[in-house]
């Protein structure tokens, strides 16, 4: 949408600013991966923010449950997200 706007303030056809547009998505992706793979092997994925480390133990626990034959059944809120996931 940007583009086209662009395009048609600056009286260019709609069409020739596709492939800029593309190639900055391209250069945008590669530089993402790029720095989100260097910043994890250097400072550790864990490091960068707290979900890793607060989720490792909640996923240890669910299954050391379901090994051990404790699990807890879904109650409504595990199926009202995932009724609101679905929609």
């Amino acid at each position: 949408m940007d583009s086209q706007k662009m395009a048609g303030e600056s009286g260019l056809p709609p069409r020739s600013l596709l492939v800029p547009l593309g190639l900055a998505v391209v250069i945008a992706f590669g530089a993402a991966s790029f720095f989100f793979l260097r910043f994890h092997y250097t400072l550790g994925g864990v490091n960068l923010y707290t979900y890793p480390n607060n989720n490792a133990g909640n996923m240890f626990g669910v299954a050391r449950s379901f090994i051990t034959g404790n699990a807890r059944p879904p109650d409504a809120t595990a199926y009202g997200g995932l009724a609101t996931g679905l929609g």
